[in-house]
């Protein structure tokens, strides 16, 4: 998953500093691997949020969670994405479902953002 996470933000990157916005990103992703949407939305998102371009994140992570995938990935990377950007309620509440979903790394931040 690291190298193509790698591949995905170098990608994403590339995509942001050319061409102003991810979508080039998704329709690169599209041609070069036959990914469901949802696939490449959920490593866009990460792109977005290792780039701190929290709202564009919290978009692509809703449309994951609308499609009921990797549900304690997504939620914890919501997470994370929304106490970012100081939603600390939602960010709670993300990580607390995260870690119901049975996400690892969530209770770490919970006790950091949920006091």
């Amino acid at each position: 998953m690291s190298l193509l996470f790698d591949s995905s933000l170098h990608y994403c990157d590339l995509a942001i500093r050319t061409k102003g916005t991810a979508d080039v990103y998704v329709d690169f992703r599209m041609k070069e691997f036959d990914a469901p949407m949802e696939e490449i939305r959920y490593y866009r998102g990460l792109s977005y949020l290792y780039l701190k371009q929290f709202e564009n994140a919290i978009k692509d992570f809703d449309f994951c969670i609308s499609k009921k995938f990797d549900l304690s990935d997504v939620y914890f990377n919501r997470g994370l994405a929304y106490g970012s950007d100081s939603f600390i309620n939602q960010a709670c509440m993300d990580l607390k479902k995260a870690k119901e979903l049975g996400n690892q790394d969530a209770s770490k931040y919970i006790t950091e953002y949920c006091k």
